[in-house]
């Protein structure tokens, strides 16, 4: 009995260790024939991008561009590299794009392939705000980027911002790059905060020492506000040109960098008239905050 119990025993042994060897070899052959059918599938794709790229179908015929004034098409696909009979499949639209936005006047640029054969590339393009004098003049756009040096036939009915051609701390870029985005900034105050419109003002100027003033198309009066409180300035300013009836032909200067007051200097015609208009002619007037 004990010997049949022995025997039985390593029977079931051996027939367990049979269905193990079985499973491993089941599950050997199943991974492999995953692997297979994944190099299959793997090579199929393969070949068929190749097919697909070999279609005349899928060729590139036309690039469309919206959005462009300034920028050609061809342009576009120079620095897109889109060149005709490309395949679409073979085009990466973030890289052509990327490409296009080194143009100095695009500010942003989407690129999509329309199947079968046209890519469309939509443009963002810069809007000049102000003209920086340095070395040479260059456009600036409204959030303060100088982006395109000027040409002799570029349009230049902008406001001038003066001060960065002096040594100094506006020639260090950071300092620099602050200055110009305030001054673009102050255009815009300028032309919602006060009677003076864009189109009439004339210029910007920024001293390291005096802070920011402007001129306008008005008369040679030279508008010093400082370094802060610009809309409060310009709240004094409004009520000089509004209220007080102030001509900036007949002004020197009109010192607004001054706690609740302006200081409104006469130029020398209105001197010699003995003042244009009451309370101007001592340099004062009281405005309030």
């Amino acid at each position: 009995m004990r010997f049949r119990k022995k025997r039985n025993i390593k029977r079931s042994e051996i027939e367990a260790a049979r269905k193990v060897r079985r499973r491993r070899v089941y599950r050997g052959l199943l991974g492999l024939m995953y692997v297979s059918l994944a190099l299959a599938g793997v090579a199929g794709v393969v070949q068929t991008r190749r097919v697909l790229l070999a279609s005349p179908m899928l060729r590139l015929k036309e690039v469309e561009v919206e959005g462009n004034h300034r920028v050609s098409p061809w342009e576009v696909k120079v620095l897109g590299g889109l060149e005709p009979g490309r395949s679409l499949l073979s085009i990466d639209v973030r890289v052509a794009a990327a490409g296009i936005k080194r143009h100095p006047w695009v500010a942003g640029a989407t690129v999509r392939r329309v199947f079968p054969d046209r890519v469309l590339v939509t443009l963002q393009e810069r809007e000049p705000a102000a003209l920086l004098a340095g070395d040479s003049l260059y456009y600036v756009d409204r959030t303060g980027v100088v982006f395109q040096k000027v040409g002799p036939d570029d349009r230049m009915d902008f406001p001038v911002l003066t001060g960065f051609d002096r040594p100094g701390p506006l020639q260090t870029a950071r300092v620099g790059r602050v200055a110009v985005v305030e001054a673009v900034a102050l255009i815009e105050q300028i032309g919602t905060m006060t009677p003076l419109e864009r189109s009439q003002i004339s210029e910007v100027h920024v001293d390291p020492d005096e802070g920011f003033s402007f001129y306008t198309t008005l008369g040679p009066a030279r508008i010093h506000l400082g370094w802060d409180e610009f809309p409060v300035k310009l709240s004094r300013l409004s009520l000089l040109l509004e209220q007080e009836r102030l001509s900036l032909a007949r002004v020197q200067e009109v010192d607004l960098d001054l706690r609740a007051m302006a200081v409104v200097t006469p130029n020398e015609a209105s001197r010699r008239k003995g003042g244009h208009r009451r309370g101007h002619r001592a340099g004062m007037r009281r405005t309030g905050r």
